[in-house]
């Protein structure tokens, strides 16, 4: 049994009351609208009846959650409240007295733990403290301009949802991570997770939580039972149902999904009953308690309704309230189907550019602090400086590694790649990069001629918005 296996058990859709044909349509649909999957887990009566990982995206890998991770830090405030340590109605300011002064404005001060769990904080936009410039986040937070009445407005808040965090650890004297481990993250077997921090080491709440798929699909799986796992109530049943339901109601132009309500750092969503956690670029925790369902999804995509719009027009009507026979072909077309996923990429015929093989490029100045770069037939080398990178890729095919390089300037440290080349015997030549714990997919072509080299990377999901970089440069020593 894999380690990301422990708690979870395993049907076929027949079994489950799921006419298979579905999920095949599921995924036909999800390639045609350019979803962007990369892996996902259908559950129904507790029983995993179909799943699948895009290659070169694994099982046990952990994925980035950005928003997703709201839900979990609002799930450590609820058993803060289980426990007694704070309650929905303590102003904000009174966790923090050391950081209060005399300029903290009056909407500040009667802004509750409520309004930060359901983002009615009364800020309009919200605050962005998330600065490395910044020391202290707390107070940053606090000393921020609150210009309605708490309470009044939804107005989306990744800030509130640190602020949380912070709570967390001021009145229990842990991070949320280590608060959750022996409350939620053991009795799931939720395995690997990490947690980005701020300069004082407090999680960053809102984003920045790391974990598997299947301890997501393990998460829906508490949610949908009331906090009750293996017959053990872990968190108040209560808790669960006030965070589900909509406590304010919800704006915004993401789809309809968005516009039914949000609760404490959840969503509802158009199917009845229907609520979920999410994060940027589809990633998913759907829990449907009228179908006995949960359904986990990570992906890169920039269309986040559509990933839900297909589940609901290709799964809600394969559900049947008995088990389902005579679908032997169909559940073997649909086994087939899921060991065949992966990351779709040009081919080519392997051969780099006479005119840039071998050659090392100089290039001018960029947001990386890139210097060099030099193209072989399975490799390209980075230079930052005298400090050299390497990239190792396959030819039509994904080769795995670890490199400290990304087309985004802010990211840092050792990120998990797959490399995949289309070389076809001249420019432009083409290179993509997976990077398997993350959304994100750099497609890079490379158009060389007698000069230098001209570097396009394309981003297939961004937060800004900016998907295209270029990179220009000249063949060094040329002319000699």
């Amino acid at each position: 049994m894999k380690e990301s296996d422990k708690g979870l058990h395993y049907s076929t859709p027949s079994a489950c009351g799921v006419d298979p044909r579905g999920v095949l349509r599921m995924i036909e649909l999800f390639r045609e609208r350019d979803a962007g999957i990369h892996g996902f887990m259908l559950l129904r009566h507790d029983q995993v009846f179909a799943e699948g990982w895009y290659h070169p995206y694994e099982k046990e890998l952990t994925h980035t959650l950005f928003s997703l991770s709201k839900t979990f830090t609002a799930t450590a405030v609820g058993f803060a409240v289980q426990e007694g340590l704070l309650t929905v109605e303590d102003d904000v300011v009174g966790f923090f007295p050391d950081k209060v002064t005399d300029d903290v404005c009056d909407n500040m001060r009667n802004m509750k733990v409520k309004h930060l769990l359901t983002m009615n904080t009364g800020h309009d936009p919200a605050p962005n403290i998330f600065d490395p410039s910044v020391p202290d986040y707390v107070k940053a937070f606090l000393h921020t301009d609150v210009p309605k009445t708490p309470g009044t407005q939804f107005v989306y808040n990744s800030a509130a949802t640190y602020m949380l965090s912070a709570i967390v650890t001021r009145v229990t004297g842990q991070t949320v991570s280590e608060y959750l481990k022996p409350r939620l993250r053991d009795p799931l077997d939720m395995g690997a997770w990490h947690f980005e921090q701020c300069p004082e080491g407090v999680d960053l709440g809102g984003f920045g939580l790391h974990v598997t798929l299947p301890a997501i699909a393990k998460f829906g799986l508490f949610f949908l039972h009331k906090g009750n796992v293996n017959g053990k109530q872990l968190l108040d049943s209560a808790w669960i149902e006030s965070a589900s339901s909509a406590q304010v109601e919800s704006f915004g132009d993401a789809g309809p999904d968005w516009l039914q309500g949000y609760g404490y750092q959840m969503w509802r969503c158009q199917v009845p009953n229907a609520f979920r956690g999410d994060g940027a670029f589809g990633q998913y925790m759907l829990v449907l308690p009228d179908q006995d369902m949960v359904i986990a999804i990570n992906s890169g995509s920039n269309c986040l309704q559509t990933v839900l719009s297909t589940i609901w027009e290709t799964i809600l009507p394969a559900l049947h309230d008995a088990p389902l026979c005579g679908l032997g072909a169909e559940e073997k077309a649909l086994s087939s189907a899921l060991a065949s996923l992966s990351i779709d990429f040009e081919k080519g015929d392997g051969v780099v550019d006479a005119q840039a093989a071998g050659r090392t490029c100089v290039l001018a100045d960029n947001p990386w602090g890139l210097t060099k770069m030099k193209l072989e037939d399975t490799s390209l080398s980075l230079f930052f400086g005298e400090e050299e990178e390497i990239i190792h890729f396959g030819q039509n095919t994904h080769v795995n590694g670890t490199v400290s390089w990304r087309s985004d300037a802010r990211e840092e440290g050792l990120l998990l790649g797959s490399y995949t080349a289309s070389f076809a015997g001249d420019s432009p030549m083409k290179l993509r990069i997976v990077w398997r714990e993350t959304p994100f997919i750099d497609d890079i072509s490379f158009d060389a001629d007698a000069q230098g080299m001209t570097v396009a990377i394309r981003r297939n999901c961004s937060m800004s918005g900016q998907n295209d970089r270029v990179l220009t440069g000249a063949w060094e020593n040329i002319g000699e």
